[in-house]
Order: C-alpha cells, then sequence, then structure tokens
C-alpha cells in the first residue's frame, strides 16, 4: 500500500513546491540559445531548489530547466544544474530613431505619474508563476511582417541614449492580424503610456509574452487560448515611429530573445 502511494505523494510535493502538475506535459522547450539575453535549457533528474527560471516536470521524471541568460553578463560561464555553459559574445548595433511627438519626449508630470503606476501593474504580471500549461510547441511566429528591431539593439531617440530593446519588432501594416504563438492565458489586456495597447499572455511556469502598439484587441483577461488563436491586430499606438508588433517573452520576469524561441522567421500569410 505504502510503494503504491509513493508517486502520488511524490506528486503532491513537487506541486507544492513550484507548481509544478502534470506529467503530461512535457516542457519541450528549444535547445540552448547561449548568447546574452538568450537562454539556457537543460534537463535534470533531480528538482532544484531556488532555482532562477522554468522547471518543468516530464512523463519520464525528469526535470527541463531553462534559465535566462541576462543581457549585461558579468561572467561568460553561467552553472546551471551542475553544469557549466559558456555564453558567447555578441555585439549589438545601434538604433537610432526620431520620434516627433513631444508628449513621448518632454514627459509632463500628469504622465510621469501614470508611468509609475502602470509599472506597478505591470511588474506584478511579470512575476506571476501560474501552474504548468500544455504549450504545444513549437512556438509560431505571432505576426507577418519584417524584423525592424532585434532583440537588445542599443536606442538613441532624438540622439539621448536610452533603455536597450528588450523586445522583438516586427513592421507591417496597420490591421494585420496578430495570433497566439503558444497555448497560454490572457492575464493583462489594457492601455499603456508607452506600449499603447498591450496584451500579457502566461504560459505558466514564470514563461510569459507580451504584444504592445496594438490596433485592436479581441481577447479578454482571464481567457485560455490555443496556438494560433487570433488576438489582435497591428497598430501604432503609444510611443512608436510606425505600425508593427513589439514582442517580449519573459523567463521568471526577465525578458529574453524571442528569435531563440521560434524555428524559423518568415512572413507569413495568416
Amino acid at each position: 500500500m505504502i510503494r503504491k502511494l509513493l508517486p502520488i505523494i511524490f506528486l503532491i510535493v513537487i506541486s507544492c513546491s513550484n507548481k509544478i502538475i502534470s506529467l503530461k506535459n512535457d516542457c519541450n522547450f528549444p535547445k540552448s540559445n547561449l548568447v546574452p539575453g538568450g537562454h539556457i535549457t537543460v534537463t535534470s533528474n533531480d528538482y532544484q531548489e531556488n532555482f532562477q527560471g522554468i522547471q518543468c516536470f516530464n512523463s519520464d521524471k525528469t526535470f527541463t530547466l531553462v534559465y535566462p541568460v541576462p543581457l549585461e553578463l558579468k561572467n561568460q560561464r553561467i552553472y546551471v544544474s551542475d553544469r557549466v555553459f559558456v555564453i558567447q559574445e555578441k555585439k549589438f548595433r545601434e538604433s537610432r530613431i526620431t520620434i516627433e511627438d513631444q508628449n513621448f519626449i518632454k514627459i509632463s508630470p500628469e504622465s510621469r505619474k501614470r508611468i509609475r503606476e502602470e509599472q506597478v501593474i505591470l511588474n506584478s504580471k511579470y512575476a506571476v508563476n501560474s501552474d504548468q500549461i500544455n504549450l504545444n510547441w513549437p512556438m509560431i511566429q505571432p505576426v507577418s511582417g519584417y524584423i525592424s528591431s532585434r532583440f537588445g539593439l542599443r536606442r538613441f531617440i532624438n540622439g539621448s541614449p536610452r533603455n536597450r530593446h528588450l523586445g522583438l519588432d516586427i513592421a507591417n501594416n496597420e490591421g494585420t492580424k496578430i495570433i497566439a504563438p503558444l497555448n497560454g492565458r490572457v492575464i493583462f489586456v489594457g492601455n499603456l503610456f508607452y506600449k499603447g495597447n498591450n496584451i500579457i499572455l502566461d504560459h505558466g511556469n514564470g514563461f510569459l509574452s507580451s504584444y504592445s502598439h496594438l490596433n485592436e484587441i479581441f481577447v479578454n483577461e482571464n481567457e485560455y487560448l490555443e496556438k494560433g488563436q487570433l488576438i489582435g491586430t497591428v497598430g501604432s499606438s503609444g510611443r512608436v515611429t510606425g505600425p508593427h508588433l513589439h514582442f517580449e517573452i519573459f523567463i521568471k520576469g526577465r525578458r529574453i530573445d524571442p528569435e531563440g524561441l521560434i524555428s524559423e522567421l518568415q512572413s507569413l500569410d495568416y
């Protein structure tokens, strides 16, 4: 009798410790992208206490660990599950853009207050760490178009240095359809000062995605989505120079390069 109960007890312990709930939902993350802003994917036989990344329990009783590689590296070597990963150097080009709308250049006190309030809300969403979801890999491209800005760019706006670009910009005409690249749950829908019309999807285990500058939004908070489901359209809301999708990926609150998760970026007709 005790032997029959052990697997059940083991599953309950794992579920409570890191919200890993299903044996059938294998965590088939793409292979490691060993560059600043990339990710490390490794299989472990043991549960890792205090692991600062995604940790999924697989049907073969192994754990898939996915660790976000910091964009600003202090050391080229990263240790994950007693293994050493050497992070390759990567040169990031500069991006210089001009914003004509002075409301986004000379920020008013009212706008600064709005930005602070919005950031509190966003930080709470970025910290979500819900139960594992059957993601239905591979990840597909959320919108057709061409890449106008890559992850990690060093940005200058109207000649002044700004924060690094922490997403992938895909440009296309206003009204172009945007779809969910993986299964997930909508945890935020709103209009933000910088991001404009924005959607955040929760994919489980601290794995999130964000979609900004939309024209239309077709989903609601707490709605569960299937991969390929229509979520909105490309727009120019927020601080932009033209219509595009600003696509972000988060692992435990840290942004990583979406290109490392999509098998092949291409122009697709949805």
